[in-house]
């Protein structure tokens, strides 16, 4: 999965590379291992994901009891406010495994602006040098104030 790369199906965005999910503006939690699921199944649209890739993928090299997995189905299941019985997004396949349904959009990441200095634009213009404005100064309690007109 690129980790430059959102996922949005019905009101719900993840963000595979910071593990977030947001329903609409509100980031919904996760644990890691939950989102680690979900992130599977978005990579796989419309496919049965087996148990056995969901081990293999989301607890490499560890052994893990079949509780696990459901408890990550039941969380997903109940952030994303589904019903086992009538999926919208995860639907359970018998006896195979789990095959995520809703359709999915892949956008690219935006890019944090946090990452770049902007500089803005002063508020005011500069004053002239032609004509310098002067210099106001005003006293509040025992605070001295200087402001340019």
């Amino acid at each position: 999965m690129s980790s430059d790369q959102l996922f949005s199906f019905g009101p719900y965005r993840v963000d595979p590379a910071r593990g977030q999910l947001w329903r609409g503006t509100q980031t919904v939690k996760l644990t890691p291992k939950t989102m680690a699921v979900l992130c599977v199944f978005l990579t796989r649209p419309g496919q049965v994901v087996t148990k056995e890739d969901l081990f293999q993928t989301v607890w490499p090299q560890t052994v893990v009891s079949d509780a696990a997995l459901t408890v990550c189905i039941q969380e997903l299941r109940r952030v994303l406010r589904e019903d086992a019985r009538r999926p919208r997004y995860l639907e359970t396949v018998h006896r195979r495994g789990y095959r995520f349904i809703a359709p999915i959009t892949v956008s690219p990441q935006l890019v944090s602006s946090s990452k770049f200095q902007v500089s803005s634009s002063p508020l005011h213009p500069a004053p002239s040098t032609q004509h310098p404005a002067p210099t106001l100064v005003e006293r509040l309690s025992g605070t001295s104030w200087c402001s340019s007109t």
